[in-house]
């Protein structure tokens, strides 16, 4: 038992909510960030509010969109619904507070999370980490589905590690199926259910989840298919439109079947091209971590540039001095998770691994600090 005089679990946890809310102070005034992707899902969301369809309505003839999964345009689109326009200035401050909701509760869920490994105050000190992650901060207040997808991953993880109940094991798979709607890469919910299964030697169980996991997975898929098989696909309003290299017209399947999806030109990928990429995302992987960890490559060389203003070579000094400790962090998070591996609850380090090798298969390594922002909390619990 705790000594009395140490703060009680409300507490700590009202210490977290209150910390969470002033890092969003001075960002409440106008709308959420519609940059990059966020431009694509608000487009997505519009067409589904306004009863278009799942289409991007920014390419002429209005094609089906075949990249990304629906539930955050569904999400979109329900506020649209709701506040009866489609205006992004209006809708936009709504899915910030919306953002803001959300984050609150995702402290909550990821003290609840580190509360099953770690001692009370070790949870507090390990969501404090995640709560001021560079990256948890920055794609926060983006509108992507990265926070939310942390945010149902976390809460698959705690609903598989319950005591086994018709209650639980309903809402793990539903969680999974969210994750899945989120993110392509949320297949690892689904893969990480079924093993759990394998390696608790409950075949039947195993078969029941992989029968269960297909629903969503096939569902999607034959979407996919019905649309790139459809006389608009084959027949589209400008030569390159369905293009596999034109990254938000076509799926991730066909994007990354390049050597380079931006360039083409480099030609279509092999079967050695796909190991290569893989062992050369994997051999590079701890840099990338480290990075997730911690912030990116950038800062680290700016702050030996500080401590080293007069040491000759001192741009080759601070690269290859970010890259080393990068690189170390990134090694010793890894050891632990394989360490955790060993262990009776291993099943964070599972989905780990699971995840870590989905995204070493794709072409795209200068994403991989946002790829892996969603599943923080997995990196800290060690």
């Amino acid at each position: 038992m705790p000594p009395k005089w140490l703060p009680s679990e409300t507490a700590l946890l009202l210490v977290l909510l209150a910390l969470a809310v002033l890092t969003w102070l001075p960002r409440f005034e106008g709308p959420i960030d519609f940059r990059w992707d966020g431009g694509v899902y608000y487009i997505l969301g519009t067409s589904l509010a306004e009863g278009k369809g799942y289409k991007l309505l920014n390419e002429p003839g209005d094609i089906d969109a075949v990249q990304y999964p629906p539930l955050l345009p569904l999400i979109i689109a329900g506020h649209q619904w709701l506040l009866g326009t489609s205006d992004p200035t209006t809708v936009g401050q709504w899915l910030r507070f919306s953002a803001f909701i959300i984050f609150l509760v995702y402290i909550c869920v990821i003290f609840k999370f580190f509360k099953n490994y770690l001692s009370l105050h070790w949870a507090f000190w390990a969501t404090i980490l995640c709560l001021f992650s560079l990256h948890v901060y920055f794609l926060s207040d983006l509108c992507f589905p990265e926070i939310i997808f942390s945010l149902v991953t976390v809460l698959f993880v705690l609903y598989v590690q319950k005591e086994s109940s018709r209650a639980n094991s309903i809402s793990a798979y539903l969680f999974a199926v969210a994750s899945y709607a989120l993110r392509t890469v949320g297949l690892a919910a689904f893969v990480v259910w079924i093993l759990d299964s394998l390696l608790s030697k409950k075949y039947k169980q195993a078969v029941f989840r992989a029968a269960l996991a297909l629903i969503p997975i096939v569902c999607w898929q034959f979407y996919i298919v019905s649309v790139e098989s459809s006389y608009e696909y084959n027949h589209p309003s400008y030569t390159y439109q369905r293009a596999p290299y034109l990254f938000y017209n076509v799926s991730y399947a066909r994007n990354i079947t390049f050597v380079d999806p931006f360039a083409p030109e480099k030609g279509a990928i092999t079967t050695v091209d796909i190991v290569r990429r893989f062992a050369g995302n994997a051999v590079y992987f701890p840099f990338n971590l480290g990075e997730a960890v911690s912030t990116l490559r950038v800062y680290w060389e700016n702050a030996f540039k500080y401590l080293l203003p007069d040491v000759k070579g001192e741009t080759f000094v601070s690269r290859r001095g970010a890259f080393l400790i990068l690189y170390v962090i990134g090694f010793f998070v890894l050891v632990g998770l394989i360490v955790q591996l060993f262990q009776p609850r291993r099943l964070v380090s599972l989905y780990a691994f699971a995840y870590i090798g989905a995204v070493c298969l794709t072409p795209f390594p200068e994403q991989y600090a946002r790829y892996l922002m969603p599943i923080t909390p997995f990196w800290f619990y060690l």
